[in-house]
């Protein structure tokens, strides 16, 4: 989505920046908040509703009805995260299909474009004005609605899921810090932005690394001892079949027709 963004060199790392920070410390006193009024640990972790979060408004706030509004106000939040997460996630879908490189890059990556085809046709696909790649968008909704249908057969299979979620996000955050971390180490150019650390930038990329190191093998432990197949965390299992797959359908076959990272800023590209 940085392409979209004016000034995304300076403008994007500001606004992680501000996120992280904002999101910080509003995260920690709500966790001195919970830590201080959560009472009964055993009860926290054993709610009666199937929702911590909601027992634990029941406890702290002493009445139904407050709680059952504070919780209808997460569900409002939770909402607009999804519509949130769905704008990021069907962006990247369409940018990374834009270079070729996923199944159906060609379908997925069409957008199109104002006034050349009639109205009745383009409302099947995109909006005369926002010029939306509706087929991504469409594609990720779809995976999102199918993945959360698993939770009603297999709460196992979805925990799973979200481990796997966890470590991928882990491990995409790791691989451009190891190659730039990489070529500061072995002296090879680096061409760095207007918002860099300077001399520090090594320093924060190791430990950086060895913090995703520890955060991705957590999230590969199971939810609790013994260890029993009910409570196995698989997205083991998923990580080691999806990075099998992928690696070897790349290999064989898309390598030949990925074209790599492609600037695309001030221009729509119609298809």
């Amino acid at each position: 989505m940085s392409e979209e963004v004016r000034d995304a060199r300076t403008a994007v790392p500001k606004a992680l920046l501000a996120s992280v920070t904002i999101n910080g410390i509003l995260g920690f006193g709500m966790l001195i908040a919970v830590l201080f009024t959560i009472g009964n640990i055993t009860d926290a972790l054993s709610p009666s509703t199937g929702f911590v979060f909601i027992n634990y408004f029941a406890s702290a706030l002493g009445d139904n009805g407050f709680a059952t509004g504070l919780t209808s106000l997460l569900l409002v939040l939770f909402i607009f995260c999804a519509v949130a997460v769905l704008a990021s996630t069907s962006r990247v879908t369409w940018a990374f299909a834009r270079d070729n490189g996923m199944p159906g890059s060609f379908w997925i990556k069409k957008v199109c474009h104002t006034t050349s085809v009639s109205t009745r046709a383009l409302t099947k696909k995109v909006s005369p004005s926002s010029h939306l790649p509706i087929y991504s968008i469409a594609l990720s909704a779809f995976v999102s609605m199918i993945l959360s249908l698993i939770n009603i057969g297999s709460s196992v299979a979805f925990n799973a899921i979200v481990s796997l979620v966890v470590a991928a996000y882990f491990g995409s955050y790791a691989i451009p810090i190891s190659l730039v971390a990489y070529k500061r180490v072995r002296g090879h150019p680096l061409e760095l932005g207007p918002w860099n650390l300077g001399r520090l930038g090594l320093p924060v990329n190791i430990i950086s690394l060895a913090w995703l190191a520890i955060t991705w093998a957590f999230s590969f432990f199971p939810i609790a001892v013994p260890v029993v197949p009910a409570t196995m965390n698989w997205s083991c299992v998923l990580w080691g079949f999806m990075m099998l797959g992928g690696l070897s359908w790349y290999f064989f076959y898309q390598r030949y027709r990925f074209t790599g990272p492609t600037v695309a800023v001030g221009q729509l590209r119609v298809h």
